[in-house]
């Protein structure tokens, strides 16, 4: 079915001078002075191959539409599952972008012919800054059906006015229900492996720099609201034995078996940035509310997978890592604990600035626009080398952001030229 119809083209319209960001460098006029915030979302925006739905229908190509509109309130967008198998939806998502002043992307590859992989990983980067690298890994393999989609972690480096953002995304392997949680669990402990040795050759390869921010985020498919398993089932696992304090004690938490992966056995810091935020694990895939005959109900039903129904599972994360090592010419040099930082970075995350952002939507027949909720993060760069202190601006976002992107004036006219969206 060709899809290239469905999406309004009125989308296209709107200028790229228009919507651009006031520290994307190609602007010509310095907007550094005094603060300037940047918001990146990573989503999971439920946009799978043609036929594949939970339900009814996925309204796959309207649910597109409302998620374009909302184009203007971001500055770099992370997305899972917006698959390009046989459909044109991630091409169209990409030509409205660039309209709205995205001009910057990278996304997973196509599985080579002699995989067992049939489907592309899903995963899309787009920016309004400079992307100046990117690399894409898959994980080894899948399971279930999860065995078909390539999977992986996409790396971006992208420019933030004189800063740098190292920046991973990543969709790991889900768990199904009636499925025995053991294999999902293991598979996702190999990915987290081959992920962190992905992070330090990207680092390496990319001349990583103490002090330049390094965020991953993504949907990791590891419930922390409900981490544990029984750790004999796990226990000979070999990848366990690498961390053998992980199968300690009676029952396995597998969030911080993440953790643990991520942060090389806790030599690097990780910061869940949205736990920090609100102090627990929340809710990101099939939420409920009380009713009044304080029955639990599902917060949403078209979208969500039956037997997922009010599991309240919290799957999608933001960390922040500070890596306290370096590998240079395959030399690992370790920072000494007090060591000043050889760069000390304008970019900062103020406190409470990481959210998610549920994506629920009015007058459709869906009432969000994923089966996930998104995870939000706010980032703040001062230009002037001054501390920088956590605001209370983020109240005030939806209003200003909204009034901000069309009031720049700055001028694209050679890059207009040079970009087909064709």
């Amino acid at each position: 079915m060709d899809t290239s119809s469905l999406i309004n083209d009125s989308f296209l319209e709107a200028p790229i001078s228009a919507l651009s960001h006031p520290l994307n460098p190609l602007h010509g006029v310095d907007h550094t002075a005094g603060r300037k915030h940047i918001n990146i979302v990573s989503y999971n925006i439920f946009l799978r191959p043609p036929l594949v739905k939970n339900n009814e229908s996925d309204h796959k190509d309207n649910r597109l539409k409302e998620f374009i509109k909302l184009l203007p309130e971001f500055d770099i967008i992370c997305l899972q599952e917006m698959f390009g198998f046989l459909n044109k939806r991630k091409h169209k998502l990409i030509r409205c972008a660039a309209k709205s002043g995205f001009l910057y992307y990278a996304d997973s590859t196509s599985p080579s012919f002699f995989t067992s992989f049939v489907v592309d990983g899903g995963l899309l980067v787009l920016s309004r800054f400079p992307i100046l690298a990117s690399e894409f890994k898959p994980y080894p393999y899948g399971i279930f059906s999860d065995s078909l989609s390539q999977k992986g972690v996409l790396y971006t480096k992208i420019q933030i006015k004189d800063e740098v953002l190292h920046l991973y995304s990543t969709h790991t392997q889900a768990s199904y229900f009636g499925e025995n949680q053991k294999y999902p669990i293991l598979t996702r402990a190999d990915q987290f492996s081959t992920l962190r040795k992905f992070i330090d050759m990207t680092l390496q390869k990319n001349k990583f720099k103490p002090g330049e921010m390094v965020l991953l985020m993504g949907d990791f498919n590891v419930d922390s609201r409900k981490p544990f398993i029984e750790t004999d089932k796990v226990k000979d696992y070999p990848g366990f034995k690498i961390y053998p304090h992980l199968s300690d004690d009676e029952h396995f938490n597998e969030y911080e078996a993440m953790k643990c992966y991520i942060s090389d056995n806790y030599k690097d810091e990780v910061e869940d940035l949205l736990f920090k935020t609100y102090g627990e694990h929340p809710i990101t895939y099939a939420d409920s509310y009380m009713s009044d005959a304080e029955d639990m109900k599902p917060l949403e039903t078209v979208l969500t997978h039956k037997d997922d129904l009010c599991s309240n599972q919290s799957l999608d994360y933001i960390f922040r890592l500070h890596p306290t090592s370096i590998n240079l010419n395959n030399k690992s040099r370790d920072l000494e604990e007090g060591q000043p930082l050889q760069k000390q970075s304008k970019l900062s995350i103020p406190e409470g600035s990481a959210r998610v952002e549920k994506f629920f939507i009015d007058g459709q027949d869906f009432t969000q626009l994923s089966d996930h909720y998104g995870s939000m993060v706010t980032l703040e760069y001062d230009g002037t080398g001054q501390n920088l202190s956590s605001g209370t601006y983020f109240k005030k976002l939806e209003i200003s952001n909204a009034n901000h992107y069309h009031q720049i004036q700055a001028q694209y006219s050679t890059y207009e030229n040079t970009i087909s969206l064709d």
